[in-house]
């Protein structure tokens, strides 16, 4: 096992941005961290390490947050994330992923610019029990092959509607729920090794500061904002997918 001061600088500072952004918006730590990281320690490398410290991240930022949303009606969302991680693991260590990731970027650019110019209902919808499982698997399968499980779960919570508060409050209930059985999965499936472990590990002091950081900004950030913010990170996150397939095929 070689970790380099390169490497270990990297992560470290895209492990504060990650939290931070999380803090913030309610998602977007592997979204943030994954395709700059990917540059430094390769992408199985930067998906793994990923799924390490976003639990840390996801498990902290739930419990210090304020309201909290009560976690049973988010469970079958979570738990649909987490039968689709082990598909998604399988993909990532058996298979290109240049194909999923532009596919993934297109789609996700398109929901979000939708999202980003419609309207979203202050009343939340009833949250149909089918879309529920969907966006659930879609999310873990993403997670298991890309570490960015968000964009689906953040797309159907914006549709089914509420304010940033209550938006941002169940982001960070399903990715508590759903976070932490991705590692064992990722580890099993040969994802996971002493490396990602270690610079994981080295990382965690920066996503504690990301985190206190986030909470300060997050309370100053109105609703109006919000959906045009997590939805700008879409855009932006999709088109990084999509680029990096374009220049991976050429």
């Amino acid at each position: 096992m070689d970790v380099t001061w390169g490497e270990l600088a990297v992560v470290v500072v895209m492990a504060f941005a990650a939290a931070l952004t999380q803090s913030t918006v309610g998602f977007g730590a592997a979204i943030v961290f994954t395709p700059v990281a990917t540059f430094a320690v390769g992408a199985q490398s930067a998906v793994a390490i990923s799924i390490i410290f976003v639990s840390a991240i996801s498990t902290i930022v739930f419990l210090e947050s304020r309201p909290r949303a009560p976690l049973g009606p988010i469970a079958p969302l979570a738990i649909a994330g987490v039968l689709g991680t082990p598909i998604g693991v399988w993909v990532l260590a058996h298979s290109d992923e240049t194909t999923l990731r532009f596919l993934v970027g297109s789609s996700v650019l398109a929901g979000a610019i939708t999202t980003m110019f419609g309207h979203t209902n202050p009343t939340p919808r009833p949250a149909p029990l089918a879309l529920t499982a969907a966006a659930g698997l879609v999310s873990g399968t993403l997670r298991g092959a890309t570490s960015m499980g968000g964009p689906p779960v953040v797309l159907y919570l914006h549709w089914l509607g509420g304010d940033a508060m209550s938006i941002r409050s169940r982001l960070f209930a399903y990715f508590v729920l759903f976070a932490f059985p991705g590692i064992p999965m990722a580890w099993i499936g040969g994802v996971i090794g002493t490396k990602e472990v270690v610079l994981a590990t080295a990382s965690l002091p920066a996503v504690g500061a990301g985190i206190l950081v986030g909470r300060a900004v997050r309370g100053h950030l109105p609703d109006a904002w919000y959906r045009r913010t997590s939805m700008g990170l879409l855009v932006v996150t999709s088109a990084i997918a999509i680029a990096g397939a374009v220049l991976s095929i050429v």
